[in-house]
């Protein structure tokens, strides 16, 4: 008998744990669910490639993976890969063996080479890995059906050969650009792979915004998210978002480009950051009268003067530690300089300057602002108003003077942006200029291994683009993020990259 009652209370704990495990009626554990809200001006796409837009930067990172991620020193680790092996020009990569889609089917190196091949050759916003890659500048330029310097080993394990010896390629690898897609490129809508934490299990479309349901990826092979349900309501029409906040709608939301807080009858805790790029001027140095590189100096001058762009958004001299992580050099950090410096550039007849922008955000204000000051200077900026597409078909063709972009660097590097700005085609060059020191430059760049070296030639490229003037910064954006206080570990980065992973939410 005593035996027995030794046992007892052994017993009555097993089963109290084991009552505890199972479900009774209200006894269900509730889901954790965060509501997230953005406003989206273009089109919205499941392609990170065609769909690189500032504030869908997040919902990719949920969704889709990459070869490597960024630290919190924003240095490159291998995420999907078990090792990567460089000898010489050489890298051997391969995958890890747990890397799968989010229906379980295995993530293999045809898809990696296939995801990699896309990120290349988009040539609206192109990543420029195709310029380290051995066949990487004919693949771009469409000579090629498939880049020479990417090989297939086996489903695991691949090949890319490089130009030269640097392991800055790691980098590229990071963008969303690159993310990792099934080789059919999921053109089905109704059959869509993910790769990363969360994948989508339903889409709404509203009157005034699209509704996005994610769910955990059940095969992911990363940290499991403490979200078991992600909504993402995308809002086409900003006055329809701007309700949402102000009715309190959404546990967490995202925006920019604008200059002062949303107002909401509920309690939002804010976030700012600067993001890793900013709003620039693109001047036409090939035709029209920035051709002229006298004009171009002038209105350089003129923008850097401006007293009403000195307030909390519209800084032109912006610490580099908040414009860059690795402070190699300031894109352009300067101060405003009195107008009797520059009024010897100014144009002795009357200059007509055609400029076409979005209408949406600070930019209206701006160049309003802009066409009455010019006016001073015999300068009349025609201002008209048109769609993105619209406006980069024009630019390509060279049938615009003035327009204006928010640039985000989505890899972090000083170089990634020269290259950006200096090589024709390009987001930042889509004018077709060419300047040949800058390009030799980025040349010498790729070969070099020294530190101190590179350092210089960044420099360099510095001062050939404040001397050339085809490109003038006006201020570093901020992103506001706003988010209730049952929203726990909230951060966002300068690449405007939200961690849904991280991301908690206290119940009801």
């Amino acid at each position: 008998m005593k035996l027995k009652y030794k046992i007892l209370p052994g017993l009555v704990i097993i089963i109290s744990l084991l009552l505890s495990t199972l479900s009774f009626p209200g006894k269900e554990k509730a889901e954790k669910t965060l509501h997230f809200a953005i406003p989206l001006p273009f089109e919205f796409t499941y392609d990170p490639v065609e769909g690189n837009y500032i504030n869908l930067q997040s919902f990719f990172r949920a969704t889709y993976s990459t070869l490597f991620k960024l630290d919190q020193y924003r240095r490159p680790y291998p995420f999907l890969l078990e090792t990567y092996n460089r000898s010489g020009k050489i890298v051997t990569l391969q995958l890890k063996k747990v890397a799968r889609f989010s229906d379980g089917s295995d993530i293999t190196s045809a898809d990696v080479v296939q995801s990699i091949e896309a990120g290349m050759r988009h040539t609206s916003y192109p990543n420029a890995i195709y310029k380290m890659i051995q066949g990487g500048e004919e693949f771009f330029q469409g000579k090629t059906n498939h880049c020479s310097g990417i090989k297939i080993i086996d489903a695991k394990r691949f090949q890319i050969i490089l130009e030269n010896e640097n392991d800055e390629y790691c980098y590229y690898f990071t963008s969303i650009i690159m993310s990792i897609l099934p080789s059919s490129r999921n053109r089905d809508k109704d059959k869509l792979l993910f790769s990363g934490p969360f994948q989508v299990v339903r889409q709404e479309q509203q009157k005034s915004q699209l509704i996005l349901t994610l769910k955990r990826n059940p095969w992911y092979f990363g940290d499991t998210p403490k979200l078991d349900t992600l909504v993402i309501h995308i809002y086409l029409d900003d006055t329809a978002f701007e309700r949402t906040i102000l009715r309190g709608e959404p546990d967490i939301f995202l925006y920019n480009n604008r200059q002062q807080m949303l107002e909401s009858r509920y309690k939002y805790n804010y976030l700012k950051t600067p993001i890793c790029g900013g709003f620039y001027f693109k001047l036409n140095p090939i035709s029209g009268p920035f051709k002229d590189k006298r004009l171009r100096t002038f209105f350089k001058y003129f923008v850097r003067s401006q007293v009403e762009a000195r307030n909390e958004n519209w800084v032109l001299s912006t610490p580099v530690d908040l414009v860059l992580p690795y402070n190699l050099t300031g894109y352009f950090v300067f101060n405003p300089i009195p107008h009797e410096n520059f009024k010897p550039f100014a144009p002795t007849g009357k200059v007509t300057i055609k400029c076409i922008n979005p209408r949406f955000g600070i930019r209206e204000e701006l160049f309003s602002l802009l066409k009455k000051k010019l006016k001073k200077f015999n300068v009349s900026l025609d201002l008209q108003w048109s769609s993105m597409p619209n406006i980069l078909g024009m630019e390509r063709k060279g049938s615009l003077d003035l327009t204006s972009v928010y640039y985000i660097s989505d890899v972090p590097l000083s170089f990634y942006f020269y290259e950006t700005l200096f090589l024709p085609g390009h987001e930042l060059n889509l004018f077709g200029y060419e300047a040949p020191e800058a390009l030799e430059l980025l040349d010498t760049y790729r070969k070099e291994i020294d530190e101190i070296k590179k350092l210089k030639i960044l420099a360099r490229l510095e001062e050939i683009a404040q001397e050339e003037a085809f490109l003038i910064p006006l201020f570093n954006q901020l992103t506001i993020l706003g988010y209730k206080s049952q929203v726990k570990n909230v951060n966002i980065d300068k690449l405007l990259n939200i961690n849904f992973e991280e991301i908690d939410v206290k119940n009801k």
